[in-house]
């Protein structure tokens, strides 16, 4: 490890609030964590955001850790669940805005009644939200990247029974898009 100080007295010092002590995990830690969150971020700063995260917790729970070795575990095991929720998250919004030009019939963004498109896609997950049960969850895994396949094989239902459960979903989102005025 890259540790200057004992681990013990480095472990001491940083459980005790020393924030030199986290200065120096955080030298030491940081390229490799970078790294990490980088091959699951969508840009160095959101990387940047994922690990300093990671250090924040690991800060705020500092009284809990008893090595140096389970606190790198930990930012090893947070970066990962963070950089992942943060490409989820990335993969829905395209597929929001995918659906949004679904519904609208148009290639192009645009902005609607003065809305911007983060309003748009915010009303367009609302009413998703208030789809009937099935046709909410086939809709919720296609904007994750799940396959029709995938979906029948986790709804418990054939491939075609997938399809006409977006297809009434999507006619709904479209009705209740007009009457908001988004379509």
């Amino acid at each position: 490890m890259c540790y200057q100080l004992n681990q013990k007295t480095l472990l001491l010092q940083f459980r005790n609030g020393d924030e030199k002590a986290l200065q120096t995990i955080m030298d030491c830690l940081r390229p490799q964590l970078l790294k990490q969150a980088s091959a699951l971020a969508n840009n160095a700063q959101e990387a940047e955001e994922i690990v300093s995260d990671g250090f924040y917790k690991l800060w705020k729970f500092r009284e809990t850790f008893h090595s140096v070795s389970n606190m790198s575990r930990y930012l090893r095991t947070v970066v990962k669940n963070s950089g992942i929720n943060a490409s989820k998250f990335h993969r829905r919004q395209k597929g929001l805005k995918d659906m949004l030009h679904y519904l609208m019939d148009k290639k192009e963004e645009t902005a609607i009644n003065g809305m911007s498109t983060e309003e748009i896609l915010h009303m367009v997950y609302e009413e998703i939200m208030l789809l009937p049960p099935k046709p909410q969850q086939v809709i919720m895994l296609l904007l994750d990247g799940v396959s029709y396949r995938q979906i029948a094989t986790i709804m418990h239902m054939l491939p075609a029974t997938v399809r006409t459960n977006k297809a009434r979903g999507i006619e709904q989102l479209r009705k209740r898009l007009r009457e908001r005025g988004v379509l």
